[in-house]
């Protein structure tokens, strides 16, 4: 699936050595997406950052996920920011894999 997906992934910032970043983003992971996830458990960070992609706008996202034939009971914009699936932040629209994020093998053990 992610080969799909054309929008700009998250360039890789300095969530491993740099705890000002990493709280930073965890902070943001918190209250955007509803991601809870300890300062410590760094390499869940870096999953959780490999799980993000933003695009310019609705209409790219919509356009290069193929969000609405694939989803089309939940293809408003309103339903994807209720359900904490995109964020408009700094003008950007955000997404968040729920199912990139699912798929780590050693997410069971840490809910």
């Amino acid at each position: 699936m992610q080969e799909q997906i054309r929008g700009k992934k998250v360039e890789k910032i300095d969530i491993r050595t740099s705890t000002l970043v990493r709280c930073g983003f965890l902070s943001l992971l918190k209250e955007e997406f509803g991601i809870c996830i300890r300062d410590s458990e760094v390499a869940l960070a870096e999953h959780a950052l490999s799980c993000i992609t933003i695009f310019d706008t609705w209409q790219d996202f919509f356009c290069k996920t193929n969000w609405e034939r694939d989803n089309p009971e939940a293809a408003g914009q309103d339903y994807l920011l209720e359900n904490r699936i995109c964020r408009e932040i700094g003008g950007k629209i955000w997404y968040f894999s729920h199912i990139l994020w699912e798929e780590w093998p050693f997410l069971e053990h840490v809910k």
